[in-house]
C-alpha cells in the first residue's frame, strides 16, 4: 500500500477532494464556495493544488461555466467512489463507538440458551438500544473454540475452562431437580433421597453441559442409566422432557429449566434432599478483548437475569 500511494498523493486531504467534487456538483466555483463555506479564491487555490498533485487538469474553466476535462471526468468518478467509502467508514466508526464496539457475539450451551437468550434480548433492547446482537447455541467444545478463534466475544457454559487465554466469571450455582412421571411413587415425598436416584430409570446427565466429578458418589448415581441410553451428549432440555413423557424415563434438570419448559399434568418435579447435584454456569471471554470492562458489567447483568429465572420446585 505504501508503494501504491505516493507521498505526493498523500498530501491531498479528504477536504481537498470534497472541494474538488463540490465544484463539479455545483457547476462552478462561486456556488461551490458558498456550499463549502470557503471563499471563491480560496477554493480556486485548493483545486489548483489538487490538480497539481494529481498531475492533470480536472476542470475546463469557461467564462460562465466550469466543465470536467476528459481526464477530469475519470478522476471525479474515482473521487466520488473514494468519498463514499470514507463516509461509510465514518458511519461504521460512529456505530461502533458504543459498548462492545457496537456488536456483541454471544454463544450459549443448549441447556442455558433457551432460558437466557430471551431475557438477554429484552435487557439489551432496554439498556443498549444501538447494540447489534448475534447469538449461537451449541456445545461447549465448539463454542469455546470459536471464542478462542475470535468468532465469538462471550460464551456462557457450564464447563469451567483452565486456559490462561480466557477470563472466567461464575454467573450461577444451581441445583438439579428430578423430573419424572406423576405416577412415580418416589415423588410422593416433598424431597427424595440422593440414594433414590440409583433406583430410577434415569437419563444420564449430558457429558457436554455438565462436567461431572466421578469422585462424588451422588453424581455416580446421577450418571447411572438403567435403560438403553448409556450416554447423553448435548441433549436439549426439550429432548429430555420428551423422553420423560413418551418413554417413561426420569431425568435431572437444572433449576433454570423448571419454568415454562415443563408443562403438563403428566409431569412431576421433586427436590433432591440437600441439593447435592449442582452445576455452575460461567461467562468466558478472551483476556485480549478490547472491551473487558463492558464484558465484566454485562456478565454481572446476566448473573442477575439467571438468578431471576430460577424457580423453586415448591413455588
Amino acid at each position: 500500500m505504501r508503494e501504491e500511494i505516493s507521498n505526493r498523493l498523500a498530501s491531498l486531504s479528504i477536504r481537498d477532494l470534497m472541494l474538488v467534487l463540490a465544484v463539479h456538483r455545483c457547476g462552478g466555483f462561486r456556488a461551490a464556495a458558498e456550499e463549502m463555506g470557503i471563499s471563491a479564491s480560496g477554493l480556486s487555490h485548493q483545486v489548483r493544488k489538487a490538480e497539481t498533485v494529481l498531475g492533470t487538469t480536472v476542470f475546463e474553466r469557461g467564462a460562465r461555466k466550469v466543465t470536467p476535462t476528459d481526464a477530469g471526468g475519470d478522476i471525479l468518478r474515482r473521487i466520488g467512489m473514494l468519498l463514499q467509502q470514507v463516509a461509510a467508514l465514518g458511519h461504521e466508526t460512529s456505530r461502533r463507538a458504543g459498548a462492545f464496539g457496537g456488536r456483541l457475539r454471544v454463544g450459549m450451551i443448549s441447556t442455558v440458551g433457551p432460558f437466557l437468550i430471551p431475557q438477554t434480548v429484552g435487557f439489551v433492547h432496554k439498556h443498549y438500544p444501538r447494540l447489534e446482537l448475534a447469538f449461537m447455541e451449541g456445545k461447549h467444545e465448539g463454542l469455546s473454540r470459536r471464542l478462542r478463534e475470535g468468532e465469538l466475544d462471550l460464551v456462557i457454559t457450564a464447563c469451567p475452562v483452565l486456559d490462561e487465554a480466557f477470563h472466567q466469571v461464575e454467573l450461577l450455582n444451581e441445583p438439579f431437580h428430578l423430573l419424572t412421571s406423576v405416577e412415580n411413587p418416589v415423588i410422593q415425598r416433598d424431597q427424595i433421597e440422593p440414594a433414590d436416584l440409583a433406583k430410577l430409570d434415569l437419563l444420564p446427565l449430558s457429558e457436554d453441559d455438565f462436567p461431572m466429578s466421578m469422585e462424588d458418589s451422588t453424581l455416580r448415581f446421577a450418571d447411572r442409566s438403567n435403560g438403553p441410553i448409556l450416554r447423553s451428549y448435548g441433549l436439549s432440555i426439550e429432548t429430555r422432557v420428551h423422553l420423560v413423557r413418551e418413554q417413561g424415563y426420569s431425568c435431572l434438570i437444572p433449576s433454570i429449566a423448571c419454568g415454562q419448559s415443563i408443562s403438563g399434568t403428566q409431569f412431576a418435579l421433586a427436590e433432591i434432599k440437600g441439593e447435592p447435584v449442582r452445576r455452575q454456569i460461567f461467562a468466558l471471554w478472551r483476556r485480549s478483548s478490547p472491551y473487558p470492562v463492558d464484558l465484566e458489567n454485562f456478565a454481572k447483568e446476566l448473573a442477575i437475569l439467571l438468578k431471576e429465572g430460577q424457580r423453586s420446585v415448591r413455588s
